[in-house]
C-alpha cells in the first residue's frame, strides 16, 4: 500500500491536471473499502454450516 502511495504522489499528483486527480483520489478510495472490507473472508460453505450431522451410533 505504501509502495502505491508513494507511486501516486509521484507521479499524479505534481503533473495531472485536477480532474485526473480527483479521479485517481475517487479509485484509491474504492479500492480500499474493498480492500478493508472483504480482506480476509474466504467462500463459506453454506451446505456445511446449515446440515445437522445426527449423533448417535
Amino acid at each position: 500500500m505504501l509502495f502505491c502511495a508513494g507511486t501516486i504522489e509521484a507521479f499524479v499528483s505534481p503533473h495531472a491536471p485536477l480532474e485526473v486527480r480527483v479521479a485517481v483520489a475517487a479509485v484509491s478510495l474504492v479500492l480500499m473499502v474493498l480492500w478493508f472490507g472483504f480482506g480476509g473472508r474466504g467462500a463459506q460453505n453454506i451446505e456445511s454450516s446449515t446440515s445437522i450431522d445426527p449423533v448417535g451410533p
